[in-house]
């Protein structure tokens, strides 16, 4: 499971698009689908499993996939770790 988390000082509608357009990203690079639960965007493609949960002052990713991934864990936590640098 990699689980990743961020602080931020951003409005819940910021925060929100900013989370949009982390979940729209992924969608384009990973093929992800996602949608919203409340404050949790969920996604997933077949062997990956994750939410993004908005808490007050904090974004936190969690992502479990699937050994037949070939994708590594630590390359996942690099890109989600990036694209939240950049759009926090």
């Amino acid at each position: 499971m990699i689980k990743i988390s961020r602080k931020h000082q951003k409005e819940d509608a910021e925060i929100r698009s900013i989370t949009d357009q982390l979940a729209s990203d992924m969608e384009k690079e990973f093929d992800v689908n996602h949608h919203w639960s409340g404050n949790v965007l969920k996604f997933s493609r077949t062997g990956i499993d994750g939410a993004i949960e908005l808490k007050d002052g904090e974004v936190e990713v969690r992502l479990k996939k699937s050994f037949f991934v070939p994708l590594s864990d630590s390359f996942l936590k690099s890109k989600i770790e990036e694209k939240l640098d950049l759009l926090l």
